[in-house]
């Protein structure tokens, strides 16, 4: 049987994208495919995404489209027979997309950050410290978390995370288990601390 790989192709300048490409890493973990990172923004050439996904079968694209050639890429993946998935929250992208006469599967929708919509889909739930990234990245500072809060964890795991995946990855693992209470800020702090990082 062929081993099916993935693309993740992620806004590689914030923390909405390296997270969403987090949260899609964890939700492909124990699937036996092979995951290769493709970071991306507006101002690299998309054949620089389009050469390496060439040859794999599962595609996702979080935080990011690919501008006037958009809609090109994702019929064509489509066409090819690509599991795709296209999650983004910016608003002119999305209208564009209703003008092509096809749906891209995934999840877009205004208001919300990319990190929270992938969290939401892929994960079942959106804790607190997405919410946090989510909230930060729309500039909602009307967040039932709080502003000041969002904006601390925003910059105390920026330090951290440096846009890197991985390291992302190493701070959601715990708060996607069953036990962790949907109020855990108190968590997000004494993890950071830890760390080192406040």
């Amino acid at each position: 049987m062929k081993v099916k790989n993935t693309a993740i192709v992620y806004h590689k300048s914030d923390l909405d994208g390296v997270v969403s490409a987090a949260i899609a890493t964890m939700y492909e973990n124990g699937k036996d495919r092979d995951v290769i990172y493709i970071p991306y923004s507006y101002e690299d050439d998309v054949k620089k995404v389009t050469s390496k996904v060439s040859d794999l079968d599962v595609v996702y694209v979080l935080d990011v489209s690919f501008g006037a050639d958009s809609k090109t890429v994702f019929k064509k993946w489509l066409d090819e027979g690509k599991s795709l998935m296209w999650i983004d929250h910016h608003k002119g992208i999305i209208e564009d997309s209703k003008t092509w006469g096809f749906t891209v599967p995934g999840l877009r929708r205004v208001g919300v950050g990319a990190c929270a919509l992938a969290s939401d889909l892929l994960m079942g739930k959106v804790p607190a410290i997405v919410r946090c990234l989510s909230d930060y990245d729309v500039w909602n500072k009307e967040s039932g978390l709080g502003w000041d809060t969002v904006v601390a964890i925003q910059y105390a795991l920026r330090s951290k995370i440096r846009l890197n995946v991985l390291i992302a990855l190493s701070y959601l693992y715990d708060h996607f288990k069953e036990n962790i209470k949907d109020n855990e800020i108190d968590l997000i702090f004494m993890i950071l601390l830890k760390k080192d990082v406040l």
